[in-house]
């Protein structure tokens, strides 16, 4: 965490030592210069532009940046200082160290970006309930909106099935939970707007000293499976008919 102090002529009269650091400065380089000693002069601009907002009064949340040639990412706290007769002092700043979290966002990113690729081979979502039934994780749909939360993705998955459906699978599902045994079932949904498929919904239950303490699931789509079965069956019955209508006069 790096404390600093501007003036309201954008100079620092103070600065920390682990401030100092994060810039690349010295203190001696810092304290006491302005923005346009201490950073090159396209960097100062930008700098200048988001202080003078500040001083004037714009909302203060928290601001994401990076310096010019560093690797690092900083989230930078500030605060109005004013004097008794509400005339403004200067401006407060801390500076927070986010590297890690953005790395950790990034790599989240890319690794969710991988899966919904291989979703989009073999559509697949796995899903977690808790004992009670209730749906407490859903992986990500390979034509989801990125960065929604969970309950998003959840209501997502909802609004993709056949209300009838939704109805009637809730519905057996409950009423199997007190069996604790493997759960299987299937049921319409869109995958994509208009384009009606089928899925299958398998579980098993995650159990300790006799109680389940969450289920974990998948979805397949087994469009193409239940549109062969359709097919077949009808050829079946059409084998049927013939097979019963009398033979032709000779």
């Amino acid at each position: 965490m790096g404390l600093c102090f501007l003036d309201p002529q954008k100079r620092y009269l103070s600065a920390s030592a682990r401030f100092c650091r994060m810039i690349g400065a010295t203190a001696e380089a810092v304290i006491g210069k302005s923005i346009h000693e201490v950073y090159e002069q396209a960097f100062a601009s930008i700098v200048e532009q988001t202080l003078d907002g500040l001083m004037q009064g714009a909302q203060s949340a928290p601001l994401e940046h990076q310096l010019p040639g560093r690797p690092q990412t900083y989230l930078a706290y500030s605060h109005r200082v004013l004097d008794d007769s509400g005339a403004l002092l200067g401006l407060s700043i801390v500076s927070i160290d986010i590297t890690a979290r953005k790395m950790a966002e990034d790599a989240l990113r890319q690794s969710e970006a991988r899966y919904r690729h291989c979703v989009e081979l073999s559509p697949m979502v796995m899903w977690v309930a808790e004992a009670d039934g209730a749906l407490s994780y859903i992986s990500p749909l390979a034509d989801g909106p990125v960065g929604c939360s969970m309950e998003q993705r959840l209501q997502a998955w909802y609004d993709r099935m056949n209300p009838q459906d939704r109805e009637r699978a809730r519905e057996q599902w409950l009423a199997w939970l007190p069996c604790q045994q493997a759960f299987d079932n299937h049921f319409q949904i869109q995958w994509n707007p208009g384009q009606w498929g089928w899925v299958l919904s398998r579980a098993r239950p995650y159990i300790e000293e006799g109680e389940v303490i969450r289920w974990f699931g998948v979805f397949t789509d087994i469009s193409q499976t239940h549109l062969l079965e359709a097919r077949v069956e009808e050829l079946e019955a059409q084998l049927r008919k013939q097979g019963s209508s009398p033979a032709p006069a000779r």
